[in-house]
């Protein structure tokens, strides 16, 4: 599955919310397109992808800046969402009904994903799912 194809996708659904908050989107793409996972497509964009796209775009503040970016780091694949600023910090890190169903998925694969307070008033969402070597 890649990466970068499966976000665009899912971008281009949350476009109408992404307008309406007025959300800066700053995506690095150059290293994406490197990215290949070993998962099941539809359970890596509907069940991974959308909800913490969503969940992420839900609690972002009107008029945010949202960065993605994507590494290898010690044979994982790293999605990395930072919220520069969210309406309510409480709720951001909570475990919502998505964020589970995402979690969950990811830990069939291996996966992680963990969300964490960042200096300012945003929140760092971490998605990893161990690489294949052939």
């Amino acid at each position: 599955v890649s990466q970068s194809r499966y976000l665009n996708e899912q971008l281009r659904n949350f476009a109408e919310i992404i307008s309406k908050k007025n959300l800066i989107l700053v995506i690095n793409r150059d290293r994406m397109f490197e990215a290949e996972v070993v998962a099941n497509r539809w359970l890596f964009q509907h069940s991974i992808l959308s909800n913490v796209i969503s969940h992420a775009l839900v609690m972002a503040h009107p008029g945010s800046e949202i960065k993605i970016n994507y590494l290898k780091w010690r044979n994982v694949h790293r999605l990395t969402i930072e919220i520069a600023r969210i309406q309510e910090q409480k709720i951001a890190l909570s475990w919502d009904r998505r964020m589970e169903v995402a979690r969950r998925t990811l830990h069939l694969y291996q996966g992680n994903l963990s969300l964490e307070n960042t200096d300012s008033s945003g929140v760092l969402m971490t998605l990893e799912i161990p690489y294949m070597v052939s």
